[in-house]
């Protein structure tokens, strides 16, 4: 659009406007209107020769009270649409209006805008930032050097120091000193994409040159514990891409523990070009605890999975060689590690058998198992050379296998005492000591092998004379038994004596005998005269308590005493079954606590001629008899009933040997107290729940049916007493 100074439009305006006197409005009114306007108008147009603005151009809105929001603008249309513009912005400030930005606007051809087509390109803050809105294009600021307006470097002036950077072959970051006029370059990406750190000409992707400190890195914390420092490896001349990636590894800081951190590094194993504090080959600590394979070390040093704590005192150290799953090894040795005679020790721990292993290999031959320490029983075994298997379990403490002669040799060439201690120091109390004065089983002139606990062989724990005598806490096996020749003599105020190792079957055989009567004796007391003597068959750990059977076999078994059976059964197997005798003297039969001097669990008791029981019943021992009468009443008033036991009761201890399925014939203790309390007993027996032991029945009675029957016998002696006096009456009115 040209532009025109006042007078110039006015011009126009008349010249284009010509006379025209028809019509209800005139050319000629439409041109005074006009012309009226224009001289009303404050002129907005420079006046002068090069038609600049000789004045200020103020864009005024009093009308906006919101932050940010727009003033004015200037718009730029095509074809009645806005292609770009320039807009007028308040700032933040709403009280004072003191402060306001510019925003610029331009369109693409192609790309759909809003509704007036512009999208905001560039905006100038209040504060002075500029902010440039590119998204999606490559590169956001472009300077074409081919242009002959266009700049090749920037700079920011920091006095005394510039810094900028510079384009050219290479792109250039760095300083201008103002004083020397030199730019210095602190980083160079050349046209091959090599970066250069304090290097001019950069010879590798990434060539770094440092004095003091090589390398810092500030990170803040990532929501997720992944690696801070990612390198991928592609394919070669293949496009960069998650198709053509080989491998992934990443360095970095996992800050997942409160107040730790622990350095690691990893490999992203399922390509989700991110590495994970879980995909850690290698950690090391904030504590200076590093390992291979374990998250979170324990130790010093680990070596595959933390088995757990090793070391707990301070100052101590530790190194750990794991496996989650398999065996751990480790290796101490020479030699090529190709070769087939390479020279080493391999120390194993058999995750299977749960055992430390020690092999050695020299020459290409490999010794197994030449020491074994097993966890699971603490056993240790030793193996001759190229004897044993790969694996295997020491049955003893210490276990020597070999294929042939085993031996065990203990040299002394200096003529010395030769021994095994055993024991808790190397001489005094607490030590056992196997061997020799002279030579292996013999002193002096006793001829003896002694072997003790106290350093010393003095007293002897165990002598085993020339003869084969074997004495225990004595230094001579008493020999002087009444029948012959004790070959094991225990001696000691408490003496005992164990056979068997408490898990398979042991015995003690008696052979030979003590008279012609071929008797094999065990014997108790110290004399004829000790009469208090006792002989007890117990468990190892009390003399109280029970073992679980103790067996006779024999035609006959004959007891010169009384039996106590002390609250137990007398039974064919030994189970609870059979007679059951209490503390109190009551006996039951298959009854296991009887409430009466003799309970049978069931009505099977029977004799060869009737079922009836014997009863004291001489008049010369009785006194205060009286013949009962009323009886007929009273057995009238009894109901004879026909019922089943409570499933409670039947499992009882004292119910005996019933059930409840089974229908019973009495009457019921209650009715009978009614009118016959003297029958009736009230016990201090309660009946309990089978599963809780609740208490469901409390003092149960009992009835005494040998009283109901007496009063049976009264009741018919009246019944017929009354007959008799009816027939008498009958015979009376007959006649």
């Amino acid at each position: 659009m040209a532009e025109f100074k006042k007078a110039d439009l006015k011009s126009k305006i008349e010249t284009d406007l010509a006379d025209n006197d028809s019509g209800s409005i005139t050319a000629k009114t439409l041109r005074d209107n006009m012309l009226h306007i224009v001289d009303s108008v404050t002129p907005i147009v420079a006046s002068g020769v090069d038609n600049y603005f000789s004045y200020a151009l103020d864009i005024r809105d009093s009308g906006v009270g919101a932050i940010n929001a727009p003033l004015n603008r200037i718009n730029a249309e095509w074809d009645n649409s806005v292609v770009a513009k320039i807009e007028f912005v308040t700032g933040t400030d709403t009280d004072f209006k003191e402060d306001g930005g510019i925003d610029f606007y331009t369109s693409s051809s192609g790309v759909s805008y809003g509704s007036d087509g512009a999208s905001k390109r560039l905006s100038i803050k209040p504060d002075g930032q500029l902010h440039i809105f590119a998204s999606g294009v490559n590169p956001p600021v472009y300077v074409d050097r081919k242009h002959p307006e266009s700049g090749v470097a920037f700079f920011v002036k920091n006095s005394p120091n510039i810094l900028g950077v510079a384009s050219g072959v290479n792109l250039n970051i760095g300083h201008l000193d103002e004083r020397t006029k030199l730019f210095k370059r602190e980083l160079v990406i050349n046209d091959v994409s090599d970066f250069g750190f304090n290097v001019d000409y950069p010879e590798e992707p990434f060539h770094f040159r440092a004095s003091g400190n090589a390398l810092r890195l500030d990170l803040q914390s990532k929501p997720t514990n992944s690696a801070d420092i990612i390198v991928n490896k592609y394919k070669g001349n293949h496009p960069i891409n998650q198709d053509n990636l080989l491998s992934t590894f990443g360095m970095g800081i996992d800050t997942s523990a409160s107040g730790t951190g622990r350095f690691f590094i990893g490999y992203d194993d399922d390509r989700k070009n991110r590495v994970d504090f879980t995909e850690a080959l290698f950690v090391l600590t904030s504590g200076g605890n590093a390992s291979f394979g374990s998250l979170y070390p324990k130790e010093n040093f680990v070596v595959g999975q933390d088995i757990g704590e090793q070391t707990t005192t301070t100052g101590d150290v530790g190194m750990v060689v794991g496996a989650q799953y398999g065996d751990a090894h480790l290796f101490v040795g020479s030699g090529n590690a190709n070769s087939t005679i390479s020279n080493y020790a391999r120390l194993q721990w058999d995750s299977s058998t749960k055992q430390a292993i020690l092999h050695t290999r020299s020459a290409g031959t490999t010794n197994h198992s030449q020491l074994v320490l097993d966890s699971t029983n603490g056993n240790v075994g030793m193996a001759a050379s190229g004897t044993a298997p790969d694996t295997w379990r020491p049955a003893f403490n210490t276990h020597v296998y070999a294929s042939g002669d085993t031996t065990v040799g203990l040299e002394n060439p200096m003529g010395s005492e030769t021994a095994i201690y055993i024991g808790s120091n190397t001489s005094g109390s607490g030590m056992a000591t196997i061997g020799n004065w002279s030579s292996i089983g013999y002193k002096s002139s006793t001829d003896v092998l002694k072997i003790n606990n106290s350093g010393s062989f003095i007293p002897n724990h165990l002598t085993i004379d020339r003869l084969g005598h074997v004495g225990i806490n004595t230094d001579s096996p008493y020999d002087n038994f009444a029948a012959g020749t004790n070959y094991l003599h225990v001696n000691g105020e408490n003496a005992s004596l164990m056979v068997g190792d408490n898990s398979s079957y042991s015995a003690i055989r008696l052979f030979g005998s003590r008279s012609t009567t071929d008797t094999a004796y065990i014997q108790a007391g110290t004399s004829a005269a000790d009469t208090g003597a006792k002989l007890a068959i117990s468990r190892f750990d009390s003399d109280t308590n029970n073992i679980s059977e103790f067996s006779i076999r024999s035609d006959k078994t004959t007891m010169y005493g009384n039996v106590a059976l002390n609250d137990m059964w007398l039974s064919n197997d030994g189970d609870d079954e059979g007679i059951r005798v209490t503390n109190d003297g009551k006996v039951g039969i298959n009854v296991a606590s009887p409430t009466h001097e003799l309970q049978l669990s069931s009505n099977s008791a029977g004799k060869p001629v009737s079922s009836v029981w014997s009863v004291v019943s001489d008049s010369r021992v009785k006194q205060d008899i009286t013949t009962i009468s009323g009886a007929l009443d009273k057995i009238n008033a009894l109901r004879p009933v026909k019922f089943k036991y409570t499933h409670e009761y039947c499992h009882c201890d004292h119910s005996g040997n019933i059930d409840d399925d089974t229908y019973y014939y009495n009457f019921i203790a209650q009715e009978v107290e009614t009118h016959l309390p003297e029958a009736v007993t009230t016990t201090n027996i309660d009946v309990h729940d089978h599963d809780t032991d609740e208490v469901l029945v409390e003092n149960i009675k009992t009835l005494d049916s040998h009283m109901i029957n007496v009063y049976l016998v009264a009741a018919v002696k009246e019944l017929k007493a009354e007959l008799d006096a009816a027939k008498a009456r009958i015979t009376e009115l007959e006649s």
